[in-house]
């Protein structure tokens, strides 16, 4: 009685494990379609060692790789659910490209991306149908790096490192020469002149297109060390030549005499920019003195008059001008005559 009972439960137990097994295959079996919605997939160099810039329909910025597919596909239920698992694992599927892409398949490229290949699988058409990607090789060129001051000031400089390495498309390395560190007029303009000063992470900038191609710069700041030069400049000349500047109607009516030893002014300092002077030095410049005497002071009789020397702008004298004595005499039988102002040199 007890063995017929334990067969009949033997039974029992085989047929229903044969039953689910049955019903399991046949579930597995079972094909179905459906869609998912939102798929994020990346364009990435189908060579790792191959680097290259790559966007998606135009755009730039972060995530210019990027796309959200819709997918739908027919799979067994067996398969959608290991293919499900492995999406949610993932995140992003990455979809390899080759230099020189343009349009490419996104259907194609699922099917044959390591998240869809392993499973039965059949991709029925994605939205969008294709992807516009822009394919571009990278280069890295190791540039020098330039400081320069936002304002009108001499510096001596030099930045830390010197060279930066930096990594853009190559279609555009032969037109980047060198890299800029700006440093601003907080940062110089209290420093001390002739003294060794120094500041930390100046940015670094390129030409107007640099910021459109999406360039790597490592690093991106630098430390430049400087030293702001002295501005201005000292310079005695030894001779500046007197004039006597006044309307044609007075020098017609008037003789003006200096005499003889103060005709010449001696010694004449002068302070100015740097590169200014440089040019008064080498005669490129001309210093004259003027005695500008007016009707008014020639009509009361003066005996001295003041001095004016004409000095390029931001040159100016900085040694004591003395009063010159004159000697004026009326001409005879000179007449008013109008006219505009001349010059003429005594001797």
């Amino acid at each position: 009685m007890k063995k017929k009972l334990l067969d009949n439960l033997t039974t029992i137990f085989a047929v229903t494990a044969i039953t689910l097994l049955v019903w399991l295959w046949a579930e597995s079996r079972n094909i179905v379609q459906d869609k998912l919605p939102d798929v994020r997939v990346r364009f990435v160099s189908s060579q790792a060692d191959e680097p290259l810039r790559i966007t998606v329909d135009g755009k730039s910025g972060e995530k210019a790789d990027e796309q959200t597919v819709s997918v739908t596909y027919r799979a067994s239920r067996g398969e959608e659910s290991q293919l499900l698992d492995a999406i949610s694992k993932m995140g992003t599927i990455m979809l390899p490209v080759h230099e020189g892409d343009t349009v490419v398949s996104l259907k194609t490229l699922l099917s044959e991306s390591e998240v869809f290949k392993p499973y039965v699988v059949n991709i029925v058409s994605t939205d969008p149908a294709s992807a516009e990607v822009t394919v571009l090789p990278l280069v890295t060129k190791i540039v020098p790096v330039k400081v320069k001051a936002n304002g009108p000031i001499k510096l001596e400089a030099t930045a830390e490192p010197s060279e930066v390495a930096v990594t853009l498309p190559g279609m555009y390395a032969s037109q980047l020469t060198e890299m800029t560190a700006y440093l601003q007029q907080e940062v110089y303009g209290d420093a001390e002149e002739n003294v060794p000063q120094s500041e930390r992470g100046v940015p670094l900038s390129g030409p107007y297109w640099f910021h459109e191609v999406d360039p790597i710069v490592n690093p991106s700041t630098v430390q430049v060390n400087f030293t702001v030069t002295k501005q201005t400049e000292k310079y005695t000349l030894p001779t500046v030549p007197i004039y006597v500047s006044a309307a044609p109607s007075l020098l017609q009516r008037y003789e003006i005499n200096l005499p003889e030893d103060q005709q010449v002014l001696k010694n004449v300092e002068l302070e100015g920019p740097a590169d200014v002077i440089g040019m008064i030095k080498r005669g490129e410049k001309r210093i004259v003195a003027e005695i500008r005497p007016t009707a008014a002071e020639l009509e009361g009789g003066i005996k001295y008059v003041a001095l004016h020397i004409n000095t390029p702008d931001q040159v100016k004298v900085i040694s004591p001008l003395p009063q010159i004595p004159v000697t004026v005499v009326v001409r005879e039988g000179s007449g008013a005559v109008q006219g505009l102002g001349s010059s003429m040199q005594l001797r």
